[in-house]
């Protein structure tokens, strides 16, 4: 999915999964420069929503101090990679 939308992938890292009752919800740390919330329908697999934004905009919605630390380390992760 991720490919399909945004070309060459370096790195991806799921910063948050969330199973929901009808979908999945997905937050993806991708190439260390965008971060994509993805919604994937659980009945079909078809992707119901597909955003992107950048990694300061993300950091500045974050709220609890156990995100900003797995962005921290996979950003890490993403530039060892």
């Amino acid at each position: 999915i991720l490919a399909d939308r945004l070309g060459l992938i370096g790195s991806a890292f799921v910063l948050s999964w969330t199973p929901e009752q009808a979908e999945d919800l997905y937050t993806i740390l991708v190439n260390g420069s965008e971060v994509v919330w993805l919604e994937v329908s659980r009945s079909n697999g078809e992707v119901v929503d597909f955003q992107t934004t950048s990694v300061k905009k993300y950091e500045r919605s974050l709220r609890s101090r156990q995100s900003r630390i797995k962005l921290a380390v996979a950003l890490d992760l993403a530039r060892q990679h």
